[in-house]
């Protein structure tokens, strides 16, 4: 987990422990109470955006959601990007827990992040392996020798690499191996494409499923196990 995910975290949990926002926000960057929290950081608490540079979409967090206690220590400065995903994750996370379904805190995002993410993927190695849906085979269907339909009666696919088994499926292609479904996520492959900076997704724990009675895929990750 990186230090923008932990601060972010840590600042849902702090608004879920109190219940949520209590009022709203009383202090803005511009007022004299600001002035400290501004001095002391000079960017965003969460992510890398600094104040000098886009002034105008800073605002001032109450780290406990209550807007009455002003005191220095329970002021952090928040671009407004930030500072609305953590009101609207604690705000879910309530909702949830009330439901007695609470799911993990969904992970952080935001583009500059994300963007240096995309800058630890490797050179792209391409490889061919067995194609997972017919285990090699070519036919989908051994007994009335159907082309299988994700490999074209190849017997193999081609992927880059590094890649791991699809969490969705287990590896397998088959998304219901009973019904022969192709599995959305990986295609039929059995295997997806990851970066060096990849995680376990925190949201399904690395499943790839939101509910897996219901076997819908995870919204944060996208059906892969990882972000």
């Amino acid at each position: 987990m990186t230090g923008e995910q932990k601060k972010y975290k840590f600042y849902v949990e702090e608004l879920v422990k109190t219940g949520g926002q209590k009022g709203e926000e009383r202090i803005k960057p511009t007022d004299p109470q600001a002035k400290a929290v501004i001095d002391n950081h000079k960017k965003c608490a969460i992510c890398p955006t600094l104040y000098t540079d886009k002034p105008d979409i800073f605002e001032i967090h109450h780290i406990d959601g209550r807007s009455d206690n002003t005191i220095t220590k329970n002021l952090a400065l928040i671009c407004s990007n930030c500072h609305k995903q953590v009101h609207t994750e604690a705000n879910r996370f309530l909702k949830d827990a009330k439901k007695g379904d609470p799911y993990p805190i969904r992970p952080f995002f935001h583009p500059s992040i994300s963007s240096k993410t995309k800058t630890n993927k490797p050179n792209k190695i391409s490889k061919f392996i067995p194609c997972a849906y017919c285990e090699g085979s070519g036919k989908e269907n051994p007994f009335l020798g159907t082309i299988c339909r994700v490999c074209k009666g190849k017997g193999k696919n081609e992927i880059n690499e590094p890649a791991e088994d699809c969490a969705y499926c287990r590896g397998t292609g088959k998304e219901n191996p009973f019904l022969g479904t192709i599995c959305r996520v990986c295609k039929g492959k059995g295997k997806n494409e990851i970066h060096t900076a990849a995680e376990d997704c925190a949201y399904c724990k690395g499943t790839g499923k939101e509910n897996p009675f219901l076997g819908t895929t995870c919204r944060v990750c996208k059906g892969r196990g990882y972000n």
